[in-house]
């Protein structure tokens, strides 16, 4: 309790052991209240051991009792005062409880000394004074450490090579400021964001975009601070100081978001952990005063309850540790628009995708242009020029197929569920061409499902001339993505509205083509219903019913705005490699936090039972009281955001 964090109910503010608010001072002074602790405190118990084994006769025995009080007096003056500060608040705190042992300790020691009568505490005052602020130094630096950059970005140095006059020095980073040259060498961190001022090389935003590909880099190109420069030197002007960067703006992002469900669980149990506490101390106090008639025990085990009580993984380690998940999240590149994303993920056992623009590119290639005999010369160039005039995404790949034709009196008209009809005059002489799906044959409808083709056939003035092949290329990581999701022995699921997939894709999902939007949406209720936790990941406007009604709905960032709005996160790039990590950064999340909370119940309820029944010393409570908080934020602070495949470790 004596360097916990206060249990407001309304919002996780750490106190004593905080880095910012009231309980904020320079780290010179927070020595100098240590060292000041630490000497009282040694004092203290040097007299106080001499005076309860061995009381002097008068005066010696009233000079000495009247040097403990005041030295003790002294001490809670000048190291109690953060305390009483915090506890100025109208709710009742873990301040409040350190209050009650100061007080009950040292009134019970001036009670003993006036009377003669019972033990005096005078040690036990400032002993605790001095566990607050060396916890107070201690949990500070944790919990530096626990937002700091440079846990999440390997290489973020607190130094940098500044460029003055044709020299160069070591500079902190933090006080870097605008306009200033750095020097960036192979494989450092970029330490504040600017715009390349001489100089190229390959640089790896993974921490900006997710993407674990370098991208080259020139001059007048900006970079953001956590980039790293794989080759090559460049010198950097930089545009923000090394406090106000983008990566800081990440992390105030992260702290500003409304309260996760672990918090909002955390906090629910604190709002009764206070007067839990209050109340059993009063007993222990009543119990062993009325009970067993001894009231110098009573002060002493009701003074040990309320020192032993820890709640520093509600109010602190889970908080931290929710939030730095999030940061992890933006960090591979997964934007949460809900507090309880790693909640959500780290409880799906299926994944389903959107197929086009999701596991496949969003455009089509031509594969194939086969011409046949009665095919005019020039047929590239006419067709080139007449799907120019078109934005559909079955156009775009004949854009640059060849140079464009003069064609003369162009008229392009739109025939539905088939394709299009052109008609133009070359040489005086007119034309028209038709170009779709096999319907325009006379045939039916019926793609083969087997393959990516999409074949179209071109007829001009009533003969076939030519049938083009074009394909849908699945993304880069989309093979092995699925085979990641597959070995976490998770549900795989194709849901679109494409009537083709991939043979490749069939071996490792169940594929579900034709589909509506409805449909998609109708399916996933259907799996939630029979206990089944979706996670879909889709693109377009059809997806957002799906985004919607799955357990945790993720939209691509090259996708529709209308996607996204509805998803509980959006994904930067389009590399779907940052899915397995993402899962498992939120499965080790949840399992975290479930250890923090196991433990700070387990560790309260034995160390209360410990204290009530007489089994600890005020001392040794605030020792182990230290000890569990000190170990809650070691186990904050390990790291457990996995490596995206291919980022430099």
């Amino acid at each position: 309790m004596s360097c916990c964090c206060s249990s407001a109910p309304e919002k996780v503010e750490p106190s004593c052991c905080s880095t910012s608010s009231a309980g904020q001072s320079f780290p010179l002074l927070r020595w100098l209240r240590l060292g000041l602790a630490i000497l009282l405190a040694g004092l203290s118990m040097t007299l106080s051991l001499a005076l309860n084994l061995d009381p002097p006769g008068e005066p010696t025995r009233t000079i000495l009792h009247t040097s403990l009080a005041a030295i003790t007096g002294a001490g809670l003056l000048f190291l109690a005062w953060p305390i009483l500060r915090n506890a100025l608040v109208p709710r009742l705190t873990l301040e409040h409880l350190y209050l009650l042992g100061l007080v009950g300790a040292y009134a019970a020691s001036l009670y003993s000394s006036a009377t003669g009568i019972g033990h005096i505490y005078y040690e036990v005052v400032l002993v605790l004074l001095a566990i607050y602020h060396l916890g107070q130094l201690v949990l500070h630096n944790q919990t530096q450490k626990a937002s700091d950059l440079a846990q999440h970005i390997p290489g973020l140095a607190t130094t940098a090579t500044l460029v003055e006059q044709n020299q160069t020095r070591r500079h902190p980073t933090s006080e870097i400021q605008p306009g200033q040259i750095l020097r960036i060498a192979p494989g450092e961190v970029i330490p504040a964001d600017g715009t390349i001022s001489t100089g190229s090389a390959f640089v790896e935003e993974l921490a900006h975009t997710g993407e674990p590909f370098p991208a080259a880099k020139g001059p007048g190109d900006t970079l953001l601070a956590g980039s790293r420069v794989l080759d090559g030197t460049i010198d950097l002007a930089t545009t923000s100081s090394g406090k106000n960067r983008e990566l800081d703006r990440l992390l105030a992002a992260c702290e500003n978001t409304p309260p996760t469900p672990a918090e909002n669980l955390a906090q629910r149990i604190l709002t009764y952990f206070v007067p839990a506490v209050v109340a059993i101390t009063l007993l222990t106090a009543a119990v062993w005063t009325f009970g067993f008639h001894n009231p110098s025990q009573a002060l002493f085990n009701a003074l040990a309850v309320t020192i032993v009580a820890c709640p520093c993984a509600l109010g602190l380690a889970i908080p931290l540790a929710a939030r730095k998940a999030l940061l992890n999240f933006r960090l591979l590149g997964l934007i949460p628009h809900q507090p309880d994303l790693a909640e959500r993920l780290a409880t799906v056992d299926t994944v389903a995708f959107d197929k086009t623009g999701t596991l496949s590119h969003p455009r089509l290639t031509l594969d194939k242009l086969s011409l046949t005999e009665s095919a005019p010369p020039g047929l590239s160039s006419w067709l080139a020029t007449i799907q120019r005039q078109s934005t559909h995404p079955v156009a775009r790949p004949f854009w640059k197929l060849d140079q464009p034709a003069d064609l003369k009196d162009l008229e392009i008209i739109p025939l539905p569920a088939r394709g299009i009809q052109a008609t133009f005059k070359l040489q005086e002489k007119a034309h028209t061409l038709l170009l779709g799906n096999s319907q325009l044959l006379g045939e039916t409808t019926g793609e083969d499902a087997q393959n990516t083709s999409r074949t179209l056939h071109l007829i001009l003035d009533g003969t076939p001339v030519a049938t083009a092949y074009l394909t849908e290329s699945p993304r880069d990581s989309s093979l092995q993505t699925l085979t990641d999701l597959s070995d976490r022995n998770l549900r795989l699921e194709l849901l679109t509205g494409d009537t083709s997939c991939p043979e490749s894709y069939r071996q490792l999902l169940d594929a579900r083509t034709g589909l509506t939007t409805a449909e998609k949406a109708e399916i996933i209720q259907s799996e939630q219903s029979n206990g089944h936790k979706i996670l879909y990941l889709g693109d377009g406007l059809n997806d957002t019913q799906a985004l919607r009604t799955a357990h945790a709905g993720i939209a691509l960032g090259s996708g529709s705005q209308a996607a996204a709005s509805t998803a509980h996160a959006t994904l930067t790039h389009d590399d779907l490699a940052i899915l397995p990590a993402a899962i498992d950064l939120a499965r080790a999340t949840r399992q975290r936090l479930t250890r923090l909370l196991a433990f700070s119940l387990g560790y309260n309820a034995i160390g209360i039972a410990l204290a009530a029944t007489g089994w600890l010393h005020p001392v040794v409570a605030a020792f182990l009281m230290l000890a569990s908080s000190m170990t809650i934020l070691t186990l904050v602070n390990r790291k457990i955001a996995p490596q995206l495949p291919g980022s430099s470790a």
